[in-house]
């Protein structure tokens, strides 16, 4: 990936979406809880672990898009950061996740038990802020459309989650089949990206453009990691183990050329030159090229959707920019 592009999309998110992160580190570290280990798991994850900006500045974004007041929203995306990190903890467990961009998840420096009460205490404490944000606010009408909103999202991402979890082990995956449940996984995107327009005084035509634009932007950020984990021994071999294959790899089975090749290579010991192996002959497949180029297609259609909010349509390309660039 083009490294100025990407500093400049860091920037931008963290100048969006830093205020909103700083307020819910301190709404958790301002709790006081009796059980030491707990207390250091979610410092841990809050302080040196879970820097999300992207939440907070998409759920902006969709606000601003409509001619709302991002301002107002403050509380609620720091209440969303509570949940999407919630969710997180939560899929390191289902996962076994014990290492993430080269930093132990909470599951993996605190063990099962820690994380899943940790994850429970977040999502807990984020749903209860947003909900009594948006009440107070908003008022009980648009409170309540916004929680059905991420409602909808949230079970969608339970659903595939699930769907998903049928994908380990699994050598026979169609490329269709996985990109339908990744599509779905994508929902919390587009719900996030429904209740900021909401928010911000959409029509419903806006709100579903926007919703269609965080759904291509939850689906390209899935399909960036498939395309990034291909590059790392360490996470393809996760990967392989633990989780379902990553779309390259799945084009590359269903590829007559190469399907029992790399069936072999999938079945034998899983050291470096295997893996190695494994994405040489992915590649030769085409399963990177193709995967790209799917990413291609749905990035075009979000640029499409951007030209509608001419306001901040430089911002919604960056970040369509950045997902597909090599």
């Amino acid at each position: 990936m083009n490294s100025e592009l990407l500093e400049h999309l860091k920037s931008f998110l963290v100048e969006k979406g830093g205020e909103a992160l700083k307020k819910a580190r301190d709404i958790v570290l301002d709790e006081r809880l009796e059980c030491e280990e707990i207390q250091k798991a979610l410092r841990y994850f809050m302080v040196e672990y879970w820097n999300d900006c992207t939440t907070p500045s998409l759920l902006f974004l969709a606000c601003e898009a409509v001619g709302g007041d991002s301002e107002r929203l403050l509380d609620f995306a720091s209440a969303m950061i509570l949940v999407n990190g919630a969710i997180d903890i939560h899929d390191d467990i289902i996962d076994r996740s014990k290492r993430k961009d080269g930093r132990p998840t909470v599951y993996g420096k605190f063990g099962v038990e820690t994380a899943l009460l940790v994850g429970n205490a977040l999502l807990m404490k984020g749903y209860t802020m947003l909900a009594e944000d948006l009440y107070r606010k908003f008022g009980r009408e648009k409170a309540a459309k916004v929680l059905d909103v991420l409602k909808k999202g949230f079970f969608e991402l339970g659903e595939a989650e699930a769907l998903e979890l049928k994908f380990k082990g699994r050598f026979d995956v169609k490329p269709r089949e996985y990109l339908k449940v990744m599509h779905k996984k994508a929902a919390n995107v587009d719900a996030l990206m429904r209740a900021g327009a909401l928010l911000g005084g959409a029509t419903d035509e806006e709100i579903g453009l926007l919703g269609k634009y965080g759904r291509i932007v939850g689906l390209l950020s899935i399909l960036h990691d498939d395309v990034v984990d291909m590059m790392l021994p360490e996470e393809m071999k996760h990967r392989i183990k633990y989780e379902s294959l990553p779309l390259p790899i799945i084009y590359g089975l269903n590829t007559q050329k190469t399907r029992q090749t790399l069936l072999k290579l999938l079945q034998e010991k899983l050291v470096k030159a295997t893996l190695d192996k494994i994405c040489e002959v992915t590649e030769k497949a085409g399963g990177i090229r193709k995967t790209r180029m799917y990413m291609g297609k749905q990035a075009m259609d979000g640029k499409r959707v951007s030209s509608k909010f001419p306001k901040i349509q430089d911002k919604l390309n960056l970040i369509l920019e950045c997902l597909t660039k090599e």
